[in-house]
């Protein structure tokens, strides 16, 4: 990476006198290049998917531009958002939730929750995304469609019904924890370049990714920005965060629905005198919304 073109000719002049001193040859065509632009120009137009010219050789050989590319697992764009990278991990997260769901069909239901979290629960570079994007909902979205999968629950049970029954926060106030405590770590890293990277991107607010991603999950979750090093944001106060927001009505309905979810698949016993076996799924459309 550099921050000029100028720049970038000075370094990969290191590596050309590196590989003449050396005998060593750089293969150009495993290298992309990737010019990002600055927000004034993403208002006017974006820069074309491939170039036909290039700005950058290496070893004799011309480096191709291009406008997104996958380097360590994520998608860069040259107009900086994230569209790209979170389309490619929802598609990741609907296979692997589609893996799961058939290589454990026959294991109960409470099991099966707890291997869920284990193996479709990565979330792999959500730590870097821009959590304003709507493509982030999407993703959500295909994780609450496996929960329901999951649980057999009707493909229009309420979003808050699917995180009490399945005993999980919701996807996004998870993704806001790991943003929290990415820039924690990093605010208390041991590399001073680090440390000033995000602590100058924290201060810069609205005008940097980090700051952004900061701004909105300190007030999602009602805290001090001024507060966010000072300790980790656990799993289980994310759960009591989110659990504070749930109406009594609306926990007691959401708990008595996963109480019939389980008398359905046989791990609750109850009286057959007073609901009859059949009328459960009755029970379940309705309390599910």
């Amino acid at each position: 990476m550099a921050p000029t073109a100028r720049a970038m000719r000075t370094m990969l002049g290191v590596c050309d006198k590196f590989a003449s001193e050396f005998n060593v040859l750089f293969n150009a065509n495993k290298s992309k290049c990737i010019t990002f632009k600055k927000q004034s120009y993403l208002v006017t137009q974006a820069p074309p998917r491939h170039s036909a010219s290039s700005l950058f050789s290496i070893s004799g050989n011309c480096i191709e531009n291009v406008y997104s590319w996958s380097h360590l697992g994520h998608i860069l764009r040259a107009n900086l958002l994230d569209d790209d990278d979170i389309l490619s991990r929802r598609n990741s997260l609907v296979g692997q939730i589609n893996s799961f769901l058939c290589n454990f069909s026959k294991v109960d239901v409470l099991v099966k929750n707890a291997l869920f979290r284990v193996y479709c629960s990565s979330h792999y570079g959500s730590e870097l995304w821009d959590l304003t994007n709507p493509k982030v909902e999407d993703y959500c979205v295909a994780w609450r469609k496996g929960l329901r999968k999951l649980w057999k629950l009707p493909y229009d049970c309420r979003s808050v019904n699917v995180a009490v029954v399945s005993n999980t926060v919701p996807l996004y106030d998870e993704l806001c924890r790991r943003v929290l405590n990415f820039v924690r770590t990093c605010l208390h890293c041991d590399s001073p370049l680090v440390q000033a990277i995000v602590t100058n991107g924290v201060s810069a607010g609205m005008n940097s990714p980090i700051g952004r991603n900061v701004a909105h999950c300190s007030a999602y979750f009602n805290l001090s920005v001024g507060n966010i090093g000072a300790s980790k944001l656990r799993s289980c106060d994310c759960s009591n965060m989110f659990n504070s927001k749930i109406d009594t009505q609306s926990a007691i309905q959401a708990n008595v629905l996963r109480e019939i979810l389980l008398i359905r698949d046989g791990l609750l016993e109850f009286s057959s005198d007073l609901m009859e076996v059949s009328e459960l799924d009755d029970f379940i459309m309705l309390l599910a919304n």
